[in-house]
């Protein structure tokens, strides 16, 4: 038999998240030796929760990446505490190769847990 969560415990899980992260929250970029490759920080509501999942608000572009390949991303509180860690496998990302001085943006990413 598999795990399975009700809606209400979806919504609560994905509600708990966004408290978590807080009102301005921010995405990283990491290299395998955990240097910050990009930040790109969330408006003031960092997102909204819909039917079971997390649907993050706009992220602001890095314009001046300090570059190098992407080993792993974070979602951390505006203060850098992490809350989850991604790979970016888990995700569509053009290139994990980050140059120098690039735009890093993200047009739009949403949570879901488990079912």
């Amino acid at each position: 038999m598999a795990l399975t969560h009700t809606t209400a415990v979806r919504n609560a899980l994905a509600d708990d998240l966004l408290a978590s992260i807080g009102n301005t929250g921010q995405l990283q970029l990491y290299t395998v030796g955990d240097v910050s490759i990009a930040l790109l920080p969330l408006p003031a509501t960092s997102g909204a929760v819909g039917a079971t999942d997390l649907t993050f608000g706009v992220f602001t572009s890095d314009t001046d990446a300090d570059g190098g390949e992407c080993s792993y991303l974070v979602i951390e509180t505006n203060g850098g505490t992490e809350i989850f860690r991604f790979l970016p496998g888990d995700i569509t990302m053009s290139s994990t190769t980050i140059g120098a001085a690039d735009t890093v943006s993200c047009s739009s990413l949403v949570w879901q847990p488990p079912a």
